[in-house]
């Protein structure tokens, strides 16, 4: 990788503070979709399994519900790809107590850190670079997959 965060002398000197994304269990895209966590909003990832391999090819995110996020996607990418393909829902568990402009920005902040860490295939911003408001080390719990189980965006900074 190439790129990463350029910080203001703000962010340099600011503490990680932490953040934990629940992963639900991986549903195939072409299946029935319902879930009860599809009337939440978040983060969620996409993923092909050919063979033993799964690949990234997209993470998202969503400030309205996950179904009508899903159903608005252009798939037409899709068919690019051999394999059955999953998408997977990750919930903010911690922290809870935000303001939804703040939870609004973590999420963003967050997708852009996992985008970063793990370059899928089909997102095209925060592969090079990205713009936090805050510093945070993300902890992936639950059904994950292939997501590494900590990303620090300390490790994404570049001087």
């Amino acid at each position: 990788m190439c790129g990463g965060l350029v910080l203001n002398e703000t962010l340099k000197n600011e503490r990680l503070k932490r953040v934990t994304a629940e992963w639900s269990h991986p549903r195939q895209l072409e299946k029935n979709w319902y879930n009860e966590l599809l009337w939440d909003n978040g983060l969620y990832y996409i993923s092909r399994k050919f063979g033993s391999t799964e690949t990234f090819l997209y993470i998202g995110q969503t400030s309205v519900a996950y179904v009508d996020r899903l159903s608005d996607h252009d798939w037409n990418w899709l068919h690019k790809y051999r394999g059955k393909k999953y998408f997977r829902l990750g919930t903010i568990i911690y922290p809870t107590r935000k303001t939804k402009d703040d939870m609004k920005q973590l999420i963003i902040d967050v997708e852009s850190a996992l985008i970063y860490e793990t370059q899928p295939l089909n997102n095209e911003k925060a592969k090079k670079s990205y713009n936090p408001k805050h510093l945070y080390i993300i902890e992936n719990t639950g059904k994950r997959g292939e997501l590494p189980r900590k990303v620090s965006m300390r490790n994404h900074i570049i001087e």
